[in-house]
């Protein structure tokens, strides 16, 4: 009977034995984590805004003006708005070759896919000249609109008001879209314009909505 009991006792030794001699290892191991930031994208104008070659006839007050409508749509016919004068209708203004007239076209890449950018509200421009004596008449680019030639939401168009002038990227993250204005006669200045060109910067802004 002590013989049995020793035996017992002796294989329950081994197996504790054994049960330790298996020691669980943790091991650690560390990786970076890293982000970039890219919240801008590239901005290029393309096409320069041209309203071809035009007679006018200013008029005799700041009532009586003429415009010409340059639509964002490359191929439009140019459109007119009939002066308004209360006491003088004396304002003219047509295109004579509109071999060159077309809207300006801009272009976005690098940016979010399939995300809407807004095209901000444009500031009045005033168009001058550097051929001719200060101090004679200008034209005013005022009614800004645009037109979406290639992005996810091509098509659309409207006025450019900050809000919702929107251009949907594509894909890839570009878009490609034209901005047409309206063309004025001076309300301030009276004399009458001579043969010469008159220019004038267009300041475009986009961003994320």
């Amino acid at each position: 009977m002590n013989k049995r009991f020793i035996k017992t006792a002796m294989a329950v030794t081994i197996a504790a034995a054994s049960f330790t001699s298996f020691v669980v290892s943790a091991e650690k191991a560390n990786v970076v984590a890293s982000v970039q930031v890219k919240n801008t994208f590239d901005f290029t104008a393309g096409d320069p805004m041209n309203f071809g070659v035009i007679r006018v006839t200013n008029g005799g007050d700041a009532t009586d003006f003429a415009s010409v409508v340059l639509s964002p749509l490359a191929g439009s016919n140019p459109s007119y708005i009939v002066t308004t004068g209360t006491t003088n209708t004396n304002a003219e203004i047509s295109v004579l070759d509109s071999t060159d007239f077309a809207p300006a076209t801009f272009t976005i890449s690098g940016a979010s896919n399939f995300t809407d950018i807004v095209i901000q509200t444009i500031t009045d421009v005033t168009m001058t000249t550097q051929d001719a004596a200060p101090g004679g008449p200008g034209f005013t680019l005022s009614d800004f609109t645009y037109y979406v030639v290639d992005g996810t939401n091509d098509g659309d168009t409207g006025e450019i008001d900050g809000l919702d002038s929107l251009v949907t990227t594509d894909i890839d993250g570009a878009a490609t879209f034209s901005v047409g204005a309206t063309l004025t006669t001076d309300k301030v200045v009276f004399t009458q314009y001579g043969d010469v060109a008159y220019t004038g910067d267009v300041a475009v802004t986009v961003e994320y909505q």
